[in-house]
């Protein structure tokens, strides 16, 4: 996003870059069929528990352990933190308006509201839960506002 990189740009691209690019971390298994459920590779003091998905790129030789290990290109990883950033700066716009909208104490029922996007204009659907008094928000708008707390 910008011509020059910050420290937290830099650091989110080194971040991603750690990952093979199969890794999948809500599933008990890799995009490549890694079982993670177990240990599988031992690097260094610390230890590598998830290796190679996860800083795989620390591996003398990372596709001896898994031959589908990819690390993310430098531009997929800029492309990524840069929709973190984007993502970043939308929660911040839209952050006063949810804030003045959300009931506290929690509400005894849940509550659900349309409301003008801050972001875009269009229709934000904000849901407060009854439960935990956490606040979901998904803008009509793609590539908009979409969060759960």
């Amino acid at each position: 996003m910008s011509a020059f990189p910050t420290k937290a740009r830099l650091d989110s691209i080194d971040f991603h870059r750690r990952y093979c690019v199969h890794y999948e971390p809500r599933e008990s298994k890799t995009g490549c069929g890694l079982d993670l459920e177990r240990p599988h590779v031992a690097v260094g003091d610390k230890g590598m528990k998830w290796g190679p998905c996860i800083e795989g790129h620390l591996l003398e030789s990372p596709c001896s352990h898994c031959p589908k290990w990819e690390r993310p290109s430098l531009e997929s990883a800029e492309k990524y933190s840069d929709g973190l950033e984007l993502a970043l700066v939308r929660l911040t716009i839209v952050d006063p308006v949810i804030s003045k909208w959300r009931a506290y104490p929690k509400p005894k029922t849940g509550r659900r509201d349309v409301l003008e996007c801050p972001v875009c204009k269009g229709k934000l659907h904000v849901e407060q839960s009854s439960y935990n008094g956490h606040v979901r928000a998904c803008c009509e708008t793609a590539d908009c506002v979409n969060f759960i707390e």
